[in-house]
C-alpha cells in the first residue's frame, strides 16, 4: 500500500512539473520580444536640403541598422535643413539643432560656420522606444555644373541639334516661331543668370542692355525662361555661380533660316577710335575676320585666339556673338560699339585690323548700399542741365511748386480783417456755464459705454489669406531622384 501511495505520489509531481514548463517558456520569450521591441524605434527616412533648394542624400543611403550619418555639402553653402521622416506624435530633441514636426516629417536649419559640424537628435514614442541618430555635415569644395539643359515647344522636347551643355548647344525651330521654354537644371549652384545676346542684322541688340542679364528663381529643381524669339540666329548665355566658381553654357536657338538677322551684306557702320586715359585697362587686337572666323592677337601678350561665329554664316563685319574654339570666352559685338565679354559690359573701336575693347565706366551710386552704376561715357553720367540728372530738376520743381503755392495761401487767409478772425475764432467760448462741482453720483449716472458712434461693430473682421497650395504635377521632373548629393 505504501508502495503504491509513493507511484501514485510520483505521477502527479511529474504532472505539475510538465504542467508548469511550458507556461514558464512562453513567459520568457514574451518578455524578451517585448524588450526588443521597446528598445529602438524604426524610422522611414533621413535627407537634407540646402539653401539652393536641393536635396542632398546622407552617406551611407539610410538604414534601420545605421545610426551615424554625414552629409557633403558645397563650401558655399549657408545653411542646412536636415529632414527626418518618421511616424508621428514622436518627440524629438537634440543637442544643437531646433526641430519641428508636421505630419511626421522632423525638420532642423541651421546655419553652417564650420568645416565640419556634428550634432545628435533622439527620437522618443509615447511607448517607450527610442532612436538616436548621429549627424555629420562637412562642407568642401564640390564643382558646379550644368547637368541638363533642354528646349519645350507645344510641350514637347526639342532634341538639340548639335553641341553639349558645356561646350554650347544648337537647337532648331521652324520659322515663325516667336517663343519658347528653355529649361536648365545646374547642380550644385548658387545662383543663375540668363543673358539675351541676340544681335539684329544691323548690329543692334533685341533686348537692351540694361535688361538683358537678369536672375532667374529656382522653380522645382530647375530654372525655367521663356525668352522672345526673332527670324534668324538667337543667342543666350546661361551663367551659375557658387562661391568662387562659375560656369557659363551658349544656347543658340535657329529660326527657321540662320542667316535671317546676319549681318552679311551690310555695310558695317564707321567707328571713331575712343582716346585711352592713362592707366586704363583697355585691352588691344590684332583682329582679322574670315567669314565665320574671327582671330584675335592679344597686343599685349602674344596670345593669339580664334573665334567662330555663332550662327555659322560668312561676313566681314564684326557684328553678332563669338565663341573661341578653346570654350574660354564668349564675345558680343554691337553696333553701337559696345560689346559684352563674357557677360561683361565693354565698349570697343575696330579700324582695320586694330580692336581695342576697353570695360565700361563706373561711377559710384549716390544711394548708401546699391551698386556702382554703370555708364558708358562721362556725358551720360551727368545727365541733363549743367551736369545734373533730369530726375533732379523734377523734384526741384516739385519742392519750389509746393512751397510758392504754400506762401500764396497764407497770404490769401492773412489778407482779411484782423479783428474778424479774432471775432471768429471766439464766436463760441469754450465754456459759457460757471462750472460746478460733481459728485461720484453724477459720474455714475454718465452713459460711457454707449461706443455706436464708433461704427465697431461695422469693421468686421479681415482675414488672412495664406498662400495656396502647390498641385502642380511632378510628372516632368523626371529627375527628381537624380540630386542625390546635388
Amino acid at each position: 500500500m505504501k508502495r503504491l501511495f509513493k507511484v501514485i505520489s510520483m505521477v502527479v509531481m511529474m504532472a505539475v512539473i510538465f504542467s508548469v514548463m511550458p507556461i514558464t517558456a512562453m513567459a520568457t520569450t514574451t518578455t524578451t520580444t517585448t524588450g526588443a521591441a521597446s528598445a529602438k524605434l524604426s524610422l522611414k527616412g533621413l535627407t537634407a536640403v540646402g539653401s539652393n533648394q536641393k536635396n542632398y542624400l546622407c552617406s551611407p543611403n539610410y538604414s534601420d541598422s545605421t545610426d551615424n550619418y554625414s552629409f557633403n555639402v558645397p563650401d558655399w553653402m549657408p545653411s542646412l535643413t536636415v529632414r527626418i521622416t518618421a511616424q508621428s506624435g514622436l518627440s524629438c530633441s537634440s543637442s544643437s539643432v531646433s526641430f519641428t514636426e508636421n505630419s511626421g516629417i522632423y525638420t532642423g536649419t541651421f546655419e553652417l560656420k564650420d568645416k565640419t559640424q556634428s550634432f545628435s537628435v533622439k527620437l522618443t514614442s509615447t511607448s517607450g522606444q527610442s532612436r538616436t541618430l548621429n549627424i555629420t555635415v562637412r562642407r568642401s569644395t564640390i564643382e558646379c555644373y550644368f547637368d541638363k539643359v533642354i528646349i519645350r515647344k507645344n510641350d514637347a522636347d526639342v532634341t538639340a541639334d548639335s553641341g553639349n551643355v558645356k561646350d554650347g548647344l544648337t537647337f532648331k525651330l521652324p520659322s515663325g516661331t516667336t517663343t519658347c521654354e528653355i529649361r536648365m537644371t545646374p547642380r550644385h549652384e548658387n545662383e543663375l543668370y540668363f543673358e539675351n545676346t541676340t544681335v539684329r542684322a544691323d548690329g543692334s541688340r533685341v533686348v537692351d542692355a540694361a535688361t538683358a542679364k537678369e536672375k532667374i528663381e529656382l522653380n522645382y529643381y530647375r530654372y525655367t525662361v521663356n525668352p522672345t524669339l526673332i527670324e534668324g540666329t538667337n543667342t543666350f548665355v546661361a551663367t551659375i555661380n557658387a562661391g568662387t566658381m562659375t560656369k557659363t553654357c551658349n544656347i543658340t536657338v535657329i529660326v527657321g533660316d540662320p542667316a535671317a538677322n546676319s549681318a552679311a551684306g551690310t555695310t558695317p557702320s564707321v567707328t571713331v577710335p575712343v582716346p585711352t586715359q592713362p592707366g586704363s585697362m583697355a585691352t588691344n587686337y590684332g583682329c582679322s575676320i574670315n567669314g565665320t572666323t574671327m582671330t584675335l592677337t592679344n597686343a599685349a601678350t602674344g596670345v593669339t585666339t580664334t573665334y567662330y561665329r555663332s550662327d555659322g554664316t560668312s561676313s566681314t563685319a564684326i557684328f553678332g556673338t563669338w565663341s573661341a574654339s578653346d570654350g574660354s570666352s564668349t564675345m558680343v559685338f554691337y553696333a553701337d560699339n559696345t560689346c559684352l565679354v563674357n557677360g561683361l559690359s565693354n565698349t570697343y573701336t575696330l579700324n582695320g585690323t586694330a580692336l581695342t575693347i576697353e570695360p565700361v565706366a563706373t561711377i559710384p551710386s549716390e544711394d548708401t548700399g546699391t551698386l556702382p552704376t554703370t555708364v558708358p561715357t562721362t556725358a551720360a553720367a551727368k545727365g541733363g542741365l549743367g551736369g545734373m540728372s533730369p530726375l533732379m530738376w523734377v523734384l526741384i520743381g516739385i519742392i519750389i511748386t509746393v512751397v510758392l503755392g504754400a506762401c500764396i495761401f497764407m497770404i490769401v487767409n492773412m489778407s482779411g480783417n484782423k479783428n474778424q478772425m479774432q471775432d471768429d475764432y471766439y464766436e463760441e467760448p469754450l465754456y459759457r456755464d460757471t462750472r460746478r462741482r460733481r459728485n461720484l453720483a453724477d459720474y455714475a449716472s454718465d452713459d460711457y459705454d454707449d461706443y455706436d458712434d464708433y461704427g465697431y461693430q461695422s469693421r468686421g473682421s479681415r482675414g488672412y489669406g495664406g498662400r495656396p497650395r502647390n498641385n502642380a504635377s511632378f510628372d516632368d521632373y523626371d529627375d527628381y531622384d537624380d540630386y542625390g548629393r546635388y
